[in-house]
């Protein structure tokens, strides 16, 4: 058995061009048939998967006319999501040569992910126009699109069951904000999409805590105090007048100087 994926075969395919997304389970079953398999994007447009025990290829889809821009996967799915240069939206079963599904983005594409919410599987876009989009999968149905900035959206993370969505654009004037999942996907349950702006600036990196669905860590770095700061928030979901709200509930805070060093 080969260790590790053929890198002549690989080059073969035009080379690696976008980082490979595993597309099935990342190791193997207590019973030692699982199969751990990736999904990459090669120089050539193609989109193709890897068995990377046996470093065969088992998948390559057809060369496409338009540059694929990023990937995504949802392994629970064996399914892959791609976006091209002009901002169209494909999804694959990577077994058959054609998509399952195609769509368009009114802007071009910054973020893209796909996740299993409560709700089923979806597709979440952010776009360079501050737009968020969330598709249904497998039929790329448009579920919701939100105005959330006015410039792009650079991150983009869900608490672990997916019951928060954060976004963010580091910039001095942009403050981050948390929406409620459902409050996106049942648009006829919800008068406005449930959010809260988190009050806190230049804000690098974010963390929702593992087991605690709606606690979320957020990372500054200052540099010109040298200093690397630390603030936790609780996520809080009120009714008032059979109305939802959510609101950011303080929990700690610290700071890190830039020259404190590594503990010994």
């Amino acid at each position: 058995m080969r260790t590790g994926m053929n890198l002549q075969a690989v080059m073969s395919y035009g080379g690696v061009r976008a980082h490979p997304c595993y597309i099935s389970g990342r190791g193997l079953t207590r019973n030692g048939q699982g199969r751990p398999v990736v999904c990459m994007v090669t120089s050539v447009n193609r989109i193709s998967t890897w068995d990377i025990q046996e470093g065969v290829l088992t998948w390559v889809s057809p060369v496409q006319q338009v540059g694929i821009k990023l990937l995504t996967t949802l392994p629970e799915m064996h399914i892959a999501v791609t976006v091209d240069i002009q901002s169209t939206i494909k999804l694959w079963d990577c077994q058959n040569s054609e998509a399952l599904a195609t769509s368009n983005l009114e802007s071009p594409c910054k973020l893209l992910k796909a996740v299993f919410t409560k709700d089923g599987p979806m597709v979440l876009i952010g776009d360079i126009s501050g737009n968020l989009y969330i598709f249904r999968i497998p039929d790329l149905h448009l579920i919701s699109k939100l105005k959330v900035f006015q410039c792009s959206i650079n991150q983009l993370n869900c608490s672990p069951q997916k019951k928060w969505i954060f976004l963010n654009r580091k910039h001095p004037h942009i403050l981050p904000k948390v929406f409620y999942m459902s409050s996106l996907l049942r648009t006829s349950e919800f008068s406005a999409p449930v959010s809260t702006i988190l009050k806190f600036s230049l804000c690098q990196r974010a963390f929702w805590t593992p087991r605690m669905e709606d606690r979320i860590t957020l990372m500054s770095i200052r540099r010109t105090q040298k200093i690397t700061k630390f603030i936790t928030f609780d996520m809080k979901l009120k009714e008032i007048q059979n109305k939802m709200t959510v609101k950011e509930q303080f929990v700690a805070s610290f700071s890190v100087p830039d020259d404190m060093g590594r503990p010994k």
